[in-house]
C-alpha cells in the first residue's frame, strides 16, 4: 500500500495567444502548487485485474456524489495507462479523499491523476522518472504534467512545456473562495474565441515578479485572460474579488477557468480574518485558507 498527496494549484497568470490549427489553444501561464491537497491511497488487489476507485469527502467538506468512479475518472485512466504501458495485468484499489473542490480551476482532477501516476510507479517499482510521468500524463490532461512535479513553473504550448522556476515566495498565505457554481472550461474558451480584441496579460513581467519574491509585485503583475472572458456571464467573479480585496489582500484573481477566486496576502492573520468573515457572509461556499508550496505531493 502507498499513500500520495495531490496538491491544488492556482494560476498566477494565464495568457492564450491564439487558437491552434488542431483546435487546441496555445497557452502561456505560470502555475503554483498549494498546500491544500487530496490524499490518494493505493493497494494492490490479491486477485483480478479490476482497478476500483472509491471517493470520500474529508469531514464532509465537499459533495463527491457527482464525481464518476468508472473508467472516465482521471485516476483510473492514469493507473491503467501505466499498467498497460508496462504490460501488467493486475488490479488495485484506489481511495481518493477529496479536499479540493471540483469545477473550481484548482486542478483537483489533474493533480489526483498525477498523484496516481507517482503512486503506481512507486508501488509497482516501474522505474519511470518524473519526466517520463509528465510525458505520459500529457495524454490524460493538459494540467497533469505540471501536477506531476508541481512547485512554481511557467507552462507553454498546451501546457506540456514545463519550465521550472525557483520561486522567490514560498509559504505565501492565500484565501480561496469558490461560489456555489462552477464554470465550464470549454464554454469559457469558446467565449474567448469570440472576443475581438482580448487584453493579453504580460507573463514575462509576472515571471520577474514571482522570481523577486515580492507579494505586492506578484499581485500587481497577475492577469488571467480567461477571467476577462468569464466576467460578462459571471459578474459575481468581480464581486468576489472586491470582497477579498476589502480584507487587506495584496491582490485577487480568478484561477484557471474558474470559478474559484484567490486572494494573496502578506500577513497570515489577515488571510484568516478574511476567510472567517467571508464564510460568515457566504456559509454555503467553499472558503479556505492555504499557502503556496514548492513541491507536488509534499506535506504542507
Amino acid at each position: 500500500m502507498v499513500t500520495e498527496f495531490a496538491c491544488a494549484k492556482i494560476n498566477l497568470g494565464i495568457d492564450v495567444p491564439f487558437r491552434r490549427d488542431d483546435g487546441y489553444h496555445e497557452v502561456d501561464m505560470i502555475m503554483q502548487s498549494l498546500s491544500l491537497r487530496d490524499t490518494i491511497i493505493i493497494e494492490k488487489r490479491s486477485s483480478g485485474s479490476e482497478v476500483k476507485l472509491d471517493i470520500v469527502s474529508d469531514e464532509g467538506s465537499i459533495d463527491v456524489s457527482a464525481l464518476p468512479t468508472d473508467g472516465s475518472n482521471l485516476c483510473i485512466r492514469a493507473a491503467k495507462l501505466l499498467l498497460e504501458d508496462k504490460g501488467i495485468d493486475t488490479g488495485m484499489d484506489i481511495l481518493l479523499i477529496k479536499r479540493i473542490p471540483f469545477e473550481a480551476g484548482l486542478g483537483g482532477g489533474s493533480s489526483d491523476a498525477a498523484a496516481v501516476l507517482r503512486a503506481v510507479n512507486y508501488l509497482y517499482e516501474l522505474g519511470y522518472s518524473l519526466d517520463d510521468l509528465m510525458r505520459l500524463g500529457a495524454g490524460i490532461g493538459a494540467d497533469v504534467p505540471f501536477c506531476v512535479k508541481g512547485g512554481t513553473a511557467r507552462l507553454k504550448g498546451i501546457g506540456e512545456r514545463y519550465e521550472p522556476m525557483a520561486a522567490g515566495a514560498s509559504g505565501v498565505p492565500l484565501v480561496l473562495v469558490k461560489p456555489d457554481f462552477g464554470i465550464s472550461t470549454a464554454a469559457i474558451y469558446n467565449t474567448l474565441d469570440s472576443v475581438a480584441d482580448p487584453v493579453h496579460p504580460y507573463i514575462d513581467a509576472l515571471e520577474s515578479a514571482v522570481r523577486s519574491g515580492s507579494i505586492k509585485s506578484i499581485a500587481g503583475a497577475m492577469g488571467n485572460i480567461l477571467e476577462d472572458a468569464a466576467l460578462p456571464g459571471y459578474p459575481m467573479i468581480a464581486s468576489i474579488k472586491s470582497e477579498i480585496n476589502s480584507y487587506k489582500a495584496a491582490g485577487a484573481m480568478m484561477t484557471g477557468s474558474g470559478s474559484t477566486v484567490f486572494g494573496l496576502f502578506e500577513d497570515e492573520k489577515d488571510a484568516r480574518t478574511a476567510a472567517m468573515n467571508l464564510k460568515k457572509k457566504h456559509p454555503t461556499w467553499f472558503i479556505k485558507t492555504t499557502t503556496t508550496q514548492n513541491k507536488a505531493g509534499a506535506s504542507p
